[in-house]
């Protein structure tokens, strides 16, 4: 049954997609969302 959790927590963070995060994973727009963030602060506003 442990596996199925750790399956399962995997598949939510990593596999799914979500319309609402513009059809990424949620792990997707995190690291997006982080790349982002470092950008703007290393370059600023464009």
């Amino acid at each position: 049954m442990e596996k199925g959790i750790v399956e399962y927590i995997h598949y939510y963070n990593h596999d799914r997609i979500k319309l609402k995060l513009k059809e990424l994973s949620p792990a997707q727009s995190s690291a997006l969302e982080c790349l982002t963030f470092m950008l703007f602060n290393l370059f600023g506003s464009v």
